[in-house]
């Protein structure tokens, strides 16, 4: 074979297999879409909070809306305002319907000019909280304008409530008056026993902030398996090339 066309045949090789690893770098890129997450609060029982909801691969789509669903016995939509990624688009829109079910709302949001942030907020949703407990708060019906923009997995939030604020102990009449206040007799028992209760709730907290795992979490194994193929077939290409090579150097 000339050397020629050996030289031709390995540089097409080659050239064919860095545009197929760069059209699968894009297509996977692209296949992740784009993406909606509610954010985390902690908060008490009787007070207001705020769930942040935002978006990611949000560059050239224009506009979209979801359903938030809640658990009404924990938590009341209050009120809501629109975020930078809608703000920042010429002549963009929200409209919310806190009241759409009794346990989800409904947002949603167009920027006919689209949006030229990857990233950002897209609103802000003020709740109050009810009472103690972990309230999730999850997407459904997500729809992305323009029609076909990819769709990524969508990240739920949650607020943890807990209890209110006690009021302050009184003041013993005792200490009022400057007269010493006689200490309770099972006094060392009653403080091992707060202290123990101290730390049953600081364990419980623990367990409460402990993620629950979402779609975001998998691990992707496209960029590892893409540098396996590199470093297996790129030493077999110049391989091949070089034992091609020889024969026509002696010639």
């Amino acid at each position: 074979m000339d050397r020629f066309v050996k030289n031709r045949l390995f540089k097409t090789f080659f050239i064919a297999l860095c545009i197929t690893l760069f059209v699968s770098m894009q297509n996977t890129a692209a296949a992740e879409g784009l993406k909606l997450s509610a954010g985390e609060s902690r908060t008490v029982a009787g007070e207001q909070f705020l769930v942040t909801i935002s978006a990611e691969n949000a560059a050239g789509s224009e506009g979209g809306q979801f359903i938030l669903s809640y658990n009404p016995d924990l938590v009341r939509p209050v009120s809501h305002e629109s975020g930078s990624l809608v703000n920042n688009a010429a002549s963009s829109m929200d409209m919310v319907n806190l009241d759409y079910t009794p346990e989800s709302l409904k947002y949603m949001w167009i920027t006919p000019m689209a949006d030229t942030a990857d990233s950002g907020v897209v609103c802000r949703i003020w709740f109050e909280a009810l009472k103690e407990g972990q309230a999730s708060f999850n997407f459904y019906d997500i729809v992305i304008a323009p029609a076909g923009y990819s769709l990524g997995a969508s990240v739920s939030g949650k607020a943890i409530i807990g209890s209110s604020t006690q009021a302050p102990t009184p003041t013993p009449t005792g200490e009022e008056e400057g007269e010493p206040v006689p200490e309770p007799e099972n006094g060392e028992e009653t403080a091992d026993e707060d202290k123990e209760q101290i730390e049953e709730n600081e364990d419980e907290a623990d367990e409460d902030e402990t993620p629950e795992p979402t779609d975001s979490d998998s691990f992707n194994y496209l960029p590892i398996i893409i540098v396996v193929a590199l470093a297996i077939l790129l030493p077999a290409g110049f391989a091949i090339f070089k034992r091609f090579r020889k024969p026509a150097s002696k010639k």
